[in-house]
């Protein structure tokens, strides 16, 4: 007779582990025991991760949209301080010698 693995969820990770019923051994642990069974079960996880895929993309896109206009407004800012900052004091000279 054939023994059938238990399927046990992992207390400490929450990952499903297969034991064997007869000597409590864990056969399998983690990503390798959540194995599809049938065809069903792929097609249906491939398309998930497509779609998973495609939301990721798409947010990072707009991410980077978002970055590159906050980048310009940094940029006019610090742009509109240098133009406005007109005090009397020029750039300091490293060959003054005014610590002595």
């Amino acid at each position: 007779m054939k023994r059938i693995p238990l399927d046990v969820v992992c207390p400490c990770c929450e990952t499903l582990m297969k034991v064997d019923p007869k000597n409590g051994n864990v056969l399998v642990h983690g990503a390798e025991a959540e194995k599809p069974s049938d065809l069903g079960d792929v097609v249906e996880r491939i398309e998930h991760r497509e779609e998973k895929l495609n939301d990721s993309f798409g947010e990072a896109m707009e991410a980077e949209k978002r970055r590159k206009q906050e980048l310009r407004d940094l940029f006019k800012k610090a742009k509109d301080k240098a133009k406005s900052d007109t005090s009397e004091k020029g750039l300091d000279n490293p060959l003054d010698d005014r610590w002595r």
